[in-house]
């Protein structure tokens, strides 16, 4: 019963841009990993990222998603986005990606605040498998691969 609720909830499409967000940045933790059962499905996080982030975009322009469900469930990054005129979903879905893609890189390459003096810098190279393979366990990103 609860797999047919997660699967309901999945399918409405205001969801379509957190789960795309997600999809993107464990993509990026996964391609930034060493153990090969990690790094594996990066591709296809991305793909169905990407995908799902096009499907949101497209139900947005054609007026199938609430402002209120914009303000509440929506990533900050993805409804900034929004506002204008935009030339296609697929270009825009592109510049999400770009931005989703440097901030998951960011995590995996920089310290974060948690981290005091050092906030800002570059981990050393050595660290940045494990850093990733960290934050896709962490994020539960196996559990996002379709």
């Amino acid at each position: 019963m609860h797999a047919a609720v997660g699967e309901e909830r999945l399918r409405d499409e205001v969801n379509l841009a957190p789960l795309a967000w997600a999809q993107i940045e464990c993509a990026v933790y996964s391609n930034y990993a060493e153990q090969p059962s990690v790094r594996e499905p990066s591709n296809i996080l991305a793909d169905a990222g990407i995908n799902n982030l096009i499907a949101f975009l497209e139900a947005f322009k054609a007026g199938r998603i609430s402002q209120e469900d914009i303000g509440s469930k929506v990533p900050t990054g993805i409804a900034l986005n929004l506002q204008g005129s935009w030339v296609s979903a697929d270009f825009l879905a592109g510049r999400l990606y770009q931005t989703i893609f440097t901030d998951a890189s960011d995590s995996v390459w920089k310290y974060g605040p948690g981290d005091g003096d050092r906030f800002g810098e570059y981990r050393p190279q050595e660290l940045r498998p494990l850093v990733a393979e960290n934050l896709y366990f962490t994020n539960n990103c196996h559990l996002l691969v379709p």
